[in-house]
């Protein structure tokens, strides 16, 4: 999947990586202007259970939203995969939401639900992540110290091993899927080329 775009080079799941432009759109019962996010796009109609609060990032299928649950009253996130795409790119998601939520692990991202849209668009809800991907977080703060990488990566081995024991490959672990937690944890992010 393609890297996280957001203008400020954090994320809250460091994978903006869905939808750019065939989500479905509430439009303004009055003008029918569509609402607009920070990030140029038109912000999704999540039905009524989220409220969208801001645009997380966007990438070539989709775009990743900061939500909140209205009646839960609980943050996520939300990865849309815009209505019309390929049919791999659908079932990639389906199948990130899948093993994301049979691996439960500490050191990889929750994930909670997948939604079929109005439109037919698929969106994924998932943890909210406070901090940036590691290849932002190594922009900012340089490549990591080996006792810092030691102490961050333990969590990520003891969760490949887990995924690789129930017949999981990753397939695409690179710094813009491993996530920094602004409290030092490390997790696993984008299941969608994973092999089972």
């Amino acid at each position: 999947m393609a890297s996280d775009d957001r203008r400020d080079g954090s994320s809250a799941t460091g994978e903006a990586t869905v939808a750019d432009g065939g989500t479905p759109f509430a439009a303004d019962d009055e003008t029918g202007a569509v609402p607009v996010d920070d990030l140029g796009g038109p912000l999704p109609d999540l039905g009524p259970k989220f409220e969208v609060l801001r645009p997380i990032g966007r990438g070539g299928m989709g775009a990743v939203y900061q939500v909140r649950h209205r009646k839960l009253d609980h943050v996520r996130a939300v990865k849309v995969l815009r209505f019309g795409a390929d049919p791999v790119a659908l079932e990639r998601l389906r199948r990130e939401a899948a093993i994301a939520t049979e691996l439960a692990h500490p050191a990889i991202v929750s994930v909670y639900d997948l939604e079929e849209l109005a439109d037919g668009s698929l969106a994924i809800v998932m943890e909210y992540l406070e901090g940036q991907d590691l290849a932002g977080h190594n922009a900012v703060h340089g490549t990591m110290t080996v006792d810092e990488l030691v102490e961050r990566f333990a969590g990520v081995a003891d969760a490949l091993d887990r995924m690789h024991a129930v017949g999981v490959v990753h397939r695409d672990l690179k710094p813009a899927n491993l996530f920094v937690c602004d409290g030092g944890d490390l997790k696993i992010l984008d299941f969608g080329i994973s092999r089972v």
